[in-house]
């Protein structure tokens, strides 16, 4: 990876990282003023701002896939969720005698300008095997998947979703399993 590839990586993780991120803290009631010797305590964690949830698919055939991503994601804002996850896929091709499993982690921040519509943008991290190197040794390559999403909302919470995404990865690594093709991305996040 070039050193450009690393920077936009940084910067993404960066921007989704949750630290020193607070929420702002609201007065109980209105016109209650909080006295100059007393300091304001950032709130802490709160568990109805979470979500688990993630991706699950697979084909059968000849060639046989299976995708198993879970998330878990952080709502820092009402407009704005981050979340890490981990990454494992198999594949097997029958036809050409090749088999692999792909393994890695992501993290992503998602913005929300409509309820039921978000960006999406992730730093994603590979590690497979090089299926065109001669050698066939394994290799971590990284991707920067954008995109638009659709979110469809359930529960009480609002922090339940069936999501759909088209994404692009930007940063086209020779490696990458994605190409330069689009990437269509269906999954799921469950309030806690």
């Amino acid at each position: 990876m070039t050193t450009s590839a690393y920077k936009i990586l940084l910067l993404l993780f960066l921007l989704s990282s949750p630290l020193g991120l607070y929420a702002q803290q609201e007065d109980d009631e209105v016109g209650q003023e909080i006295p100059n010797n007393v300091s304001e305590t950032p709130k802490r964690f709160q568990w109805s701002k979470a979500f688990i949830g993630g991706n699950a698919g697979a084909s059968f055939g000849n060639e046989i896939y299976v995708d198993i991503s879970p998330d878990f994601g952080y709502f820092v804002h009402p407009r704005v969720a981050i979340a890490v996850g981990a990454i494992y896929q198999y594949y097997n091709d029958r036809i050409n005698n090749f088999k692999t499993s792909v393994y890695g982690g992501r993290t992503f921040v998602r913005y929300y300008p409509l309820d039921m519509l978000f960006l999406h943008g992730e730093a994603e991290l590979l590690n497979l095997e090089g299926f065109l190197i001669v050698d066939r040794g394994r290799l971590n390559v990284g991707s920067i998947p954008l995109g638009v999403g659709y979110a469809q909302r359930f529960g009480s919470n609002g922090t339940s979703a069936f999501n759909i995404m088209l994404l692009y990865d930007v940063l086209q690594n020779q490696y990458s399993p994605y190409g330069k093709r689009p990437i269509i991305r269906m999954g799921f996040g469950v309030g806690l």
